[in-house]
Order: C-alpha cells, then sequence, then structure tokens
C-alpha cells in the first residue's frame, strides 16, 4: 500500500472538511494499513470473495479488506467520505473496491450477497435491532459479521477526559445525547439521527440469536480470536475505571 499516496491525498481534502472531520482522518490514517490488516486476519476476514464495509467512515479498513479480499463495498452515509475513498480508490489502483453513499439501516445489496460484513464503530449510531437484521439479510448462510460497541466506560472516560475534543466536537455533548438516545431508543421514542446508543453486551447477543447467528464470541475491543501467544493490540479502550468500554463480536450466520 503506497502510504505516501495516502497522504498526499489526505492532504487534499483538508480544505472541505471541518475540523473534527479533519482530525478524525488523520488520525485513523496515523499507524498506516498494516495494522488494519494484521487485525483483519486475526479476525479471519480474509480471502473471501465479497465483503461489506458497513458505515466505512473514511475507508481505512475498506482499504485492509481490499488487499485481502476480492471485492469490498464500502458504504456510508456521507457523501464527502465516499468521495475521498473514492479518490484512494481510484489512485491506488484497487478494482476490487467499491465505495457508494447509502443507510446501514437499508442496505442496498440484495439478500446472501455477502461473505462477510465488517462494521467498526457505526451501527450503535443507528436503529441497531433493524440495522441487525439488515446485516443478517444480507450476510450468505455461514457469512461471519464483525461489529463492535460503546459501554458505559467508554462514555465516563471521554467525560472524564474530554478525548478528541476539537473547535466543532464537544465530547461531553456527546455522552449526554448517547444516553439521552438510548432513554429514547428504550422507551419506543424517536432517536436522534446519528446520536450514539448504549448497547448492553447482553443484549447484543440475545439478539443476534434471535436473529440466528451462532458461534458469538464477545470480547474488549482487539482482543476477539486473539492467538493465546500473541500481544492485542487494541485501537479503542476496552475498560476505563473498571467499567468495560469498547467491546466487540464475531458471529456467524446460520
Amino acid at each position: 500500500m503506497n502510504e505516501a499516496l495516502i497522504r498526499d491525498t489526505i492532504s487534499e481534502f483538508q480544505a472541505v472538511l471541518g475540523d473534527n472531520e479533519w482530525q478524525f482522518l488523520n488520525r485513523v490514517y496515523s499507524g498506516g494499513i498494516a495494522s488494519y490488516q494484521a487485525r483483519l486476519r486475526q479476525y479471519g476476514f480474509e480471502r473471501m470473495e465479497r465483503v461489506l464495509d458497513a458505515g466505512c467512515g473514511f475507508g481505512q479498513w475498506a482499504l485492509a479488506l481490499a488487499e485481502l479480499n476480492a471485492n469490498v463495498e464500502a458504504l456510508d452515509d456521507s457523501s464527502i467520505r465516499v468521495v475521498f475513498i473514492k479518490e484512494l480508490q481510484k489512485r491506488l489502483g484497487l478494482p476490487g473496491l467499491k465505495p457508494s453513499k447509502g443507510s446501514i439501516e437499508r442496505v442496498p445489496f440484495p439478500d446472501g450477497a455477502f461473505d462477510g460484513l465488517w462494521c467498526y464503530q457505526s451501527f450503535f449510531l443507528s436503529d441497531w435491532k433493524n440495522t441487525l437484521r439488515e446485516f443478517r439479510r444480507v450476510l450468505k448462510p455461514g457469512g461471519l459479521l464483525y461489529l463492535n460497541a460503546n459501554s458505559h466506560g467508554w462514555y465516563r472516560f471521554i467525560w472524564e477526559t474530554s478525548h478528541n475534543r476539537t473547535s466543532d466536537f464537544d465530547p461531553r455533548l456527546t455522552v449526554a445525547k448517547a444516553y439521552m438516545n438510548t432513554w429514547r431508543y428504550e422507551n419506543g421514542h424517536l432517536i436522534e439521527k446519528g446520536a450514539p446508543i448504549i448497547i448492553a453486551p447482553d443484549d447484543l447477543e440475545n439478539v443476534l440469536d434471535s436473529l440466528g447467528f451462532k458461534d458469538i464470541r464477545r470480547a474488549k475491543e482487539g482482543y476477539a480470536n486473539l492467538p493465546s501467544d500473541a500481544v492485542a493490540n487494541p485501537f479503542l479502550k476496552g475498560e476505563y475505571g473498571g467499567d468495560l468500554a469498547v467491546y466487540e463480536v464475531l458471529a456467524r450466520k446460520v
């Protein structure tokens, strides 16, 4: 992967991004693509015919997936993020990578289209139960699902540290919205689009099981499928102050 070309492409987008988006874009590419590829191999996301990166953001996982799999659809509801990935796809020469704009709540692909579905730090920003039904629909029987979510420890962490604060992003406001949006969701009220929902790990596993997912494996972020002789390389905090922060789930559709 041509890291210099990626950096050049990033620099060209500064003028069209707000401060938070610009900082986020630089942050997710700061360590290169190899660390994402290593994590994908850990989870078994390689040598697949067709994979969906659902809620792909600026495409760091999509690029890594495209190096390890034949065809990758990268889906996001942000037009500027999709434009960025298309520019990278063209410059890097990755014909198997196909970025498109769309919602993870209404995935614009047919039933049973994918061998694997990857969703990193996205699905809890949606009507997550409906999103999981969509994920099940577009996966083939035996298809592999990865997703992660934030628990209470993460919101305690960003409240106490103002993690990644920028001129146009207030972490404490995100925490307030997360708790209010969770209350709304759990009580059947309209939720705020794009605001987080806090999902109890047991609730997530129960919904996955009810949808026919099996071989459900749950761990702190970065620890699922970790070989016994390997050292974890988490990208996000799995715990904070004794509370679960970011956790991940691997499951298969049956």
